[in-house]
């Protein structure tokens, strides 16, 4: 029984001996033909696999050592190398079949990279090649895509994957003025993934969208988004519909979920309705997984800027400030997430009293960081490996205090103010010198002096006793800015 098992065994040995080497080597790409350039110029094998650019539909003239796309349909690989000219499209009698988009150098696709059978397009370099694909339409019937698999309802399959070190840019604009035009940079019925040392720069407008329908999205999927690249993503649908109330967009539209595990840097904008908070857009459609301890992270969705950047995040805060840095809106927010070594300006706000009169800067504080020039009002440091925190002080004041002692144990306080205190909200009280940062220390002045002087600077002088019994020394008097 054991002889006979081993005779079988060998005869079917025997047999994928016979078969030819093609049929195992053979994967599911397509024939030479199925593969079009320029806008419908098919290859042809044997005689036609190296298309340079301007070549006509029926002869190709390249060769092995000068072209500028050229598809080897034993591996599915179309290989661009300084490709200029219209749409690449695969399609052909078979369905599903996958195609690998090699970059060597510049590349330009004036139209669209399109598999029309549903399979896979995957595009890589090893040579830090780029791909730039740019597309215009008015067509309400149709959406401006710039990398398509899966998009007809006959398949249910397709992905698109961006890897190596590739760069892709690609800047789909709809004119239309229906009240539902798209316009994707990336569309795959399955899952999207960036992966390596990939980047991706999106430009996506349906500039004239009467609702826009949140249909202008940089990646666009059935299924999954999956991020993990060294590179740098970034993607603007900001000009989704013909105005502020009208249209919305969506960065990374994903029917399943989107997941970062590494970027480089990414940024994101969108728009959202300017008349419905129901409408507001988002970086991500049904939000991300995203670490938060691994990178830093600011979503702003006031102006629609989302940044995620690779490394231990630390938090930077401005009291009475706002801050400019990577990865945050410049001087949109007083707090944002940044890497150790990043660099981050800072400038006060500006203060007035309830009058309206301004109260100027007078010096920035903070334990965390070594401010070199405090008076400055705009500064910047670098970030340490750790939380900072920076404040920037306002006073009224005009100069210093001047104490006049009249006996041992009373005085005259003479100072100037360029702002005048409200007597409610805003007052003066008496503290004293180097007790300033202690709220436990100031003391009230009752009455409230009044101006001798009706412009600014404001003169004030007010009488002071000794509050404890001994000295004139232990007199409060006031040191810095002193309204609550």
């Amino acid at each position: 029984m054991k002889k006979r098992r081993l005779s079988i065994l060998l005869s079917i040995v025997m047999l994928f001996s016979l078969l030819p080497t093609t049929v195992l080597a053979a994967g599911n790409y397509p024939a030479a033909n199925a593969v079009s350039v320029d806008g419908g110029k098919s290859f042809q094998s044997p005689s036609k696999l190296y298309y340079k650019n301007g070549d006509g539909n029926d002869t190709f003239s390249g060769n092995a050592g000068d072209y500028n796309a050229h598809y080897d349909s034993a591996t599915g690989t179309l290989t661009l190398n300084g490709y200029d000219g219209g749409s690449i499209t695969v399609g052909g009698a078979n369905n599903y079949t996958d195609i690998t988009v090699v970059l060597i150098g510049t590349n330009i696709i004036n139209g669209s990279l399109t598999n029309d059978v549903g399979g896979d397009i995957t595009i890589t370099s090893e040579s830090g090649g780029t791909l730039s694909i740019t597309k215009k339409i008015s067509d309400s019937s149709n959406a401006a895509i710039g990398i398509e698999t899966g998009w007809s309802s006959s398949y249910d399959s397709g992905k698109v994957t961006i890897t190596g070190n590739a760069e892709v840019a690609i800047n789909m604009t709809h004119n239309g003025t229906s009240t539902h035009e798209r316009a994707y940079g990336i569309y795959a019925e399955e899952d999207i993934t960036i992966s390596g040392d990939a980047s991706v720069d999106i430009t996506c407008a349906t500039q004239n969208n009467t609702t826009g329908g949140g249909n202008c999205n940089g990646l666009r999927t059935d299924q999954n988004v999956i991020i993990g690249t060294n590179g740098t993503i970034k993607i603007d649908v900001t000009n989704a519909g013909k105005d502020k109330d009208n249209g919305y967009s969506f960065g990374v539209y994903p029917t399943g979920t989107a997941t970062l595990t590494k970027v480089g840097n990414m940024e994101v904008q969108w728009k959202k309705e300017g008349n419905s908070t129901s409408y507001s857009g988002g970086a991500f459609t049904k939000g991300a997984t995203f670490s938060d301890t691994d990178h830093a992270i600011n979503v702003d969705t006031t102006n629609c800027y989302a940044s995620y950047r690779n490394g231990k995040p630390y938090k930077v805060t401005v009291v009475n400030g706002d801050l400019d840095g990577p990865g945050v809106v410049s001087y949109a927010k007083n707090n944002g997430n940044f890497l150790a070594g990043d660099t981050v300006n800072i400038k006060p706000y500006e203060k007035k009293s309830n009058s309206g009169e301004v109260i100027p800067f007078q010096k920035w504080t903070s334990l965390d960081v070594t401010i070199t020039n405090s008076t400055s009002p705009s500064y910047s440091f670098t970030v340490p490996s750790k939380n900072v925190t920076v404040t920037a002080m306002h006073s009224p004041f005009v100069g210093a205090p001047v104490f006049t002692r009249t006996d041992d144990s009373k005085g005259t306080i003479a100072f100037q103010t360029v702002a005048k205190p409200d007597g409610g909200a805003e007052y003066f009280e008496y503290v004293k010198v180097g007790k300033e940062n202690d709220p436990y220390e100031y003391r009230s002045i009752a009455p409230q002096p009044t101006p001798v002087s009706t412009v600014s600077p404001y003169k004030y002088s007010v009488s002071a006793s000794n509050y404890y019994t001994g000295g004139i020394s232990n007199i409060w008097r006031p040191a810095i800015t002193v309204w609550q």
